[in-house]
């Protein structure tokens, strides 16, 4: 489970960096074509960097649970015992994957509404369920990280590891 845990962590993070790299690459062609040849449309490019932007967005969150990286106030769970402690990973890891199951469902809700009234990106003329799956997808990521990121934290714990951030 750990090698399939580092694995997607790597995967996650190239994903995101070649998600950024075509996104300055293609807002910093926008902002060329705009000034040097207004008469070339470049009006895909911005549709194209929203729908990057929201997979590496959901790719991210799930990265940021993997890493530490989200925000979170331990200043009182840091002074608990053991049992405290391990509480409040549960508490915590209860709440986020209540929320990310919220957004799974509403994201999975409209996708299928896109899907049904057949709506179009206009600019790349692709579905724009392609671009909305990122929300359902993205979730179930999401929630995998959670709760294996739950169990090695639990783990630590137990072992009585201080946990880095």
């Amino acid at each position: 489970m750990k090698q399939f845990y580092n694995f997607f962590a790597k995967f996650e993070s190239v994903i995101m960096v070649i998600g950024m790299g075509i996104m300055v690459a293609l807002n910093f062609a926008n902002v060329v074509a705009r000034k040097a040849l207004p008469s070339v449309p470049m009006s895909f490019t911005e549709e194209m960097i929203v729908l990057i932007f929201l997979w590496i967005t959901m790719f991210g969150i799930s990265y940021c649970y993997r890493t530490h990286s989200h925000t979170a106030l331990n200043l009182i769970s840091e002074y608990l015992p053991k049992a405290g402690k391990l509480i409040f990973l549960l508490i915590g890891a209860s709440v986020s994957v209540a929320f990310v199951c919220i957004l799974t469902y509403t994201g999975w809700n409209m996708v299928q509404n896109y899907i049904k009234y057949g709506q179009i990106l206009p600019s790349l003329g692709i579905p724009m369920a392609i671009q909305g799956f990122a929300l359902p997808i993205g979730g179930v990521v999401i929630v995998i990280t959670i709760i294996m990121t739950l169990i090695f934290d639990i783990q630590k714990l137990m072992k009585g590891e201080e946990e880095e951030k």
